[in-house]
């Protein structure tokens, strides 16, 4: 199908999906977490100077994930939040 693919056309360049965060704090170790059978969602584990461990969502680093949140997800939020007071 010439209209879906040339040979003759350049390569569209890959689209490069990463993201940096700025953490509040130092991290003393970082580590993700495991199972047996990979059947749980998995977390990053980051050891602060003060001893404490924090949990975090992979899904939350997920470079793919929408920056802007949709009308819909807002509006669950605004429920949840609501609910919670």
């Amino acid at each position: 199908n010439a209209t879906a693919f040339s040979s003759l056309d350049r390569p569209q360049l890959p689209q490069v999906l990463q993201q940096s965060y700025i953490f509040p704090s130092s991290i003393s170790a970082m580590e993700a977490t495991i199972t047996e059978r990979g059947i749980t969602s998995r977390h990053l584990l980051i050891g602060l100077p003060s001893g404490a461990i924090l949990s975090l969502p992979k899904a939350l680093l997920d470079p793919r994930r929408p920056e802007i949140p949709t009308e819909q997800s807002r509006c669950t939020d605004t429920r949840r939040a609501i609910h919670q007071l």
